[in-house]
C-alpha cells in the first residue's frame, strides 16, 4: 500500500515544470496530484529528485497555480492505465481518458472504426501469413 504525502512547499513554476521543496520519500516517475486554491485538480509526474527537492512535469498546464496555496500530493505510485478489449478503436489522451465519443455502431452490430492503427514490422522481419502467428527473421 502506498502512502500519499501532501506538501504546500511549491517554490517555483516555469512552463510545464514545478519545483516542490522539503520533500521526503518521493521517487522518479511517481504520479502527482496538484489541488489549486479553487479546488480544481491537475496531474503531473516526478522527473527528478535531488536532496529534498522534486521536479514535477505538469500534464495539464501551469496557468493559475498559486505557489502558496497549491497542495501537491505524491501518490507513491507511477501512472497506471488499466486496459480491456472495450478500448479497441477508441482514442485516449496521455492520461488514459477518452478524448472522443465512443465508436458508433451500424444496425447490424458492425463497429465503425474511428482510427486505424498501422504497424509495420522492422526491416528484415516478416509476419505475413505465418500459421503460428510468430514473426520470422529474414
Amino acid at each position: 500500500m502506498s502512502v500519499i504525502k501532501e506538501y504546500r512547499t511549491v517554490s517555483e513554476v516555469v512552463g510545464p515544470l514545478m519545483i516542490v521543496d522539503q520533500v521526503a520519500g518521493v521517487h522518479f516517475n511517481e504520479l502527482v496530484e496538484i489541488q489549486l486554491h479553487d479546488g480544481s485538480k491537475r496531474q503531473g509526474q516526478v522527473l527528478e529528485v535531488q536532496e529534498d527537492k522534486a521536479m514535477v512535469q505538469l500534464f495539464e498546464g501551469s496557468s493559475g497555480i498559486n505557489l502558496e496555496k497549491a497542495k501537491v500530493r505524491f501518490t507513491g505510485r507511477p501512472l497506471e492505465l488499466p486496459v480491456s478489449e472495450d478500448m479497441v478503436g477508441r482514442i485516449f489522451n496521455g492520461m488514459g481518458k477518452p478524448s472522443h465519443r465512443p465508436p458508433q455502431y451500424l444496425g447490424s452490430g458492425t463497429k465503425i472504426a474511428s482510427i486505424f492503427w498501422l504497424w509495420s514490422a522492422p526491416q528484415g522481419i516478416s509476419c505475413s501469413n505465418r500459421p503460428s502467428g510468430n514473426c520470422a527473421q529474414l
